[in-house]
């Protein structure tokens, strides 16, 4: 058979035709992605789901909060833009977690997933009794992701402060790299300008949830 020149054979692979047609790299894994307001866990799911990992995302019924997150209050009918973006490639369907039934079928699902990524405060997962140490009873190969904003252990890992970018970075003080320090001998009167400001892309959230993602395929 003739070798096609290289440039042809670029084209040829990209081609919308047959590109859906191609094996992925993670064609083979299952996630299941109960991230819950944090744009963390879902670029981490977002990271696989572009990488062929089939990606069931459940939320809670009412939808969850990062769907009305959306940039100057513009939203594709009801849906925020940020949320549009990162729930693409998904399956999606709803469970309250509160109630037993509900954690019944979830666990249901576990023996068939190879990875679960969770945010929820340290400890509600095993309150639940779907945390890492029932899950991985059903389900020993099973990868357990946790992302929380202050850690799984030590004096703030219960806090109720929300997952929130902009506490992330006013916590990590990355505000201060955007913004300005008031000199001293100055006040805010004189220098409106000299505050911290908050970075424009998800400095704390995507970092995070590459790195999750990055672990998860480590872990593999």
């Amino acid at each position: 058979m003739a070798k096609l020149p290289l440039a042809d054979w670029y084209r040829q692979q990209d081609d919308p035709k047959i590109a859906h047609t191609k094996p992925e790299a993670l064609d083979d894994i299952t996630v299941l992605d109960l991230s819950y307001n944090s744009f963390a866990g879902v670029f981490c799911t977002s990271l696989l789901a572009e990488f062929g990992a089939q990606v069931i995302r459940i939320e809670p019924p009412e939808g969850d909060f990062l769907r009305t997150c959306t940039p100057y209050g513009i939203t594709y009918k009801g849906e925020g833009l940020n949320y549009l973006s990162e729930g693409r490639n998904k399956f999606h369907v709803t469970l309250n977690l509160r109630k037993p039934a509900a954690r019944k079928i979830l666990k249901d699902l576990v023996p068939k997933a190879d990875v679960l990524v969770e945010t929820f405060t340290p400890g509600v997962m095993d309150r639940w009794g779907i945390g890492y140490e029932h899950l991985s009873k059903i389900n020993p190969r099973l990868i357990f992701a946790s992302i929380t904003p202050f850690g799984q252990f030590g004096p703030k890992s219960r806090s109720k402060m929300t997952d929130y970018d902009n506490i992330i970075q006013a916590r990590s003080a990355i505000q201060y790299a955007t913004g300005e320090i008031l000199p001293k001998g100055k006040t805010y009167d004189e220098m409106p300008w000299a505050v911290p400001t908050k970075s424009g892309p998800w400095i704390g959230a995507a970092p995070a949830g590459t790195f999750m993602a990055v672990g998860i395929l480590a872990g593999r």
